[in-house]
């Protein structure tokens, strides 16, 4: 594990278990390395659920942190650096969390579909109803008692501010700093390096060179690297407000966070992006993960997510991330990828010895608190088999993190061929590179970066180049025909894993008129949880385009908040 210190053993309690850790893990790295997968409850159904991702998009693994005072509810387990004594427990259970009385509602969930408050408990009398439904809404549980920790506000005016410090983000904070230019540059992990930073494994790869020059190139042209600190919001007037985490493996410091109000003439934003699950019956098992989590779980902090992992694939990063998990010592099943061979981009190359199914999907998980076994069909509904892997890594196209842009007045657009929404209206004052423009060729992301990097502060910044994730087909779930050659019934298909928002709700809404997203996203609670849709909504968005015979770009987008 690249980000890992192993002369720095520590330990946490997990639920009243002693975990071991060392220091540079974060929560959800550790119990992964201790084999623990099952971390939480759904907020509806309170379906077990894992650990999914890898960093500030997790939907399902929220903990409580602290106690007393300090407790700190739904906080990511994939986002809190684990230290010394630090006290973590699950959250939306009772009275334990492989005994939760609540869990009942699971099988209740015929009776729970989307929107089904407003038609129901309002007889005899709604007040009748109202305790009950209060006492079990929210999921974690809120300090109590005032605060005792420390936190600090900072305001400074800057002439560059480059959010994201991936290699898009470093070269353009570079390029301006060359030209002059007072820069800082935000990152919300504790290392730069983003994306790529999870490339080292993979045959042939350059990664690690390429970041120890880009690190060494920063020092020397004295921009300020801040890490763990993430941008949450950008207002009018090229105004970003953003929040430094202070935390480390030893005993807490003392300021816990700080809020910066950062005012710069030049903004530009390489924010990345997230990958998007596929759709499947029980997608929502412990055990199935993004991709690109299950490669970085192995990179950065040298963890193995399962024994067997079967690669679910509607998109070329994905046979990267086999090529990493082999190299790392694990044993990929196989990938089953939903488009046929002609598709693939000429990297796109499985490890040797690894089974490719093409035009084939996953019909059904077997498994409660673990993945076990997973049924695959092709898309005809022929050749059903059973794969035993205890991980699914599902990798279903990439999303843009262009929430700060949308924010700051930008405008969408749907690129067909790709999948994805992509910033469309270039604003003064505020660039946007890399992956967050939806440029995938590194060379051409570095190119456009550094032109960005050394245009005037104010100016309209050039149009990125498109390309260079590959053909992606926007409705990735299973066909009609593939889910009939399962002999039982198929299960429910998640699509926003932590309100149990499933794909029939998205259709039941599309029946009942909520057409609109605004409607679609209130009426389902899509996109309404503490990750507000990072890996769920374009699905949601895809799948009522399906149902009202619209593209994308017709369905639109919601309002993207701080």
């Amino acid at each position: 594990g690249a980000w890992l210190d192993r002369t720095r053993p520590l330990q946490f309690a997990f639920n009243g278990q002693p975990i071991d850790g060392l220091a540079g893990d974060t929560v959800a790295s550790a119990l992964l390395a201790q084999g623990i997968g099952f971390v939480g409850r759904s907020f509806k159904l309170h379906r077990p659920r894992g650990i999914f991702s890898c960093g500030v998009e997790e939907p399902t693994a929220l903990v409580d942190i602290g106690q007393g005072a300090t407790r700190s509810a739904n906080t990511r387990a994939t986002d809190v650096l684990a230290r010394n004594g630090l006290l973590v427990a699950s959250g939306n259970c009772w009275p334990s969390l492989t005994f939760d009385l609540a869990a009942v509602n699971s099988r209740l969930a015929r009776f729970l579909p989307a929107g089904f408050y407003y038609k129901t408990f309002m007889w005899p009398h709604w007040h009748l109803f109202e305790p009950v439904i209060r006492r079990m809404a929210g999921l974690g549980v809120a300090g109590t008692g005032a605060d005792p920790e420390r936190y600090d506000e900072v305001s400074v005016s800057i002439d560059v501010l480059v959010v994201g410090a991936g290699l898009a983000g470093m070269q353009a904070a570079l390029s301006a700093a060359r030209a002059g230019r007072q820069v800082t540059l935000i990152e919300a992990d504790v290392q730069p390096g983003g994306w790529m930073a999870s490339q080292t494994l993979r045959p042939g790869s350059n990664a690690s060179a390429l970041l120890d020059a880009a690190r060494r190139d920063l020092a020397q042209v004295g921009v300020v690297v801040q890490p763990r600190t993430t941008a949450v919001a950008l207002y009018d007037h090229q105004l970003v407000t953003a929040i430094e985490t202070f935390e480390g493996a030893s005993a807490p410091v003392v300021i816990r966070e700080r809020l910066w109000k950062i005012r710069a003439q030049q903004i530009v934003l390489a924010t990345g992006c997230f990958e998007r699950p596929m759709l499947f019956p029980d997608n929502d098992r412990p055990g199935v993960m993004l991709a690109g989590a299950v490669e970085r779980y192995a990179t950065h902090y040298g963890v193995a997510c399962g024994k067997r992992v079967l690669v679910a694939a509607a998109c070329d990063s994905a046979y990267g991330v086999a090529q990493s998990l082999v190299a790392a010592g694990m044993e990929v099943a196989a990938i089953i990828d939903r488009r046929p061979a002609s598709e693939l981009g000429r990297h796109a190359t499985a490890p040797a010895g690894v089974q490719v199914l093409h035009d084939s999907v996953i019909v059904g998980v077997t498994g409660t608190r673990a993945v076990r076994s997973v049924q695959v069909a092709g898309l005809g509904g022929s050749g059903l088999q059973t794969i035993t892997a205890d991980v699914v890594a599902s990798a279903g196209g990439l999303t843009p993190n262009v929430n700060l842009y949308s924010q700051a007045g930008g405008t969408l657009q749907w690129r067909t061929a790709e999948s994805m929404f992509v910033p469309e209206r270039l604003l003064p004052g505020i660039a946007v590179v890399g992956a967050c423009a939806g440029v995938f060729d590194l060379d051409a992301a570095l190119a456009h970066a550094d032109v960005v990097g050394r245009m005037a502060p104010g100016s309209v910044m050039p149009e990125a180049p498109c390309g260079g994730s590959g053909k992606v087909p926007a409705d990735n779930q299973p066909t009609a025909a593939a889910l009939a050659a399962r002999s039982t019934k198929a299960a429910k298909q998640f699509v926003d894993l932590q309100n149990d928002v499933t794909s029939a709700d998205v259709l039941l809404a599309a029946r009942e008129n909520y057409r609109s997203v605004e409607h679609l996203k209130r009426y389902t609670t899509m996109g309404m949880a503490t990750d507000q849709g990072k890996t769920s909504n374009v699905n949601a968005l895809v799948l009522m385009g399906l149902a009202t015979e619209r593209a994308p770009q017709q369905v639109g987008t919601t309002r993207f908040r701080p």
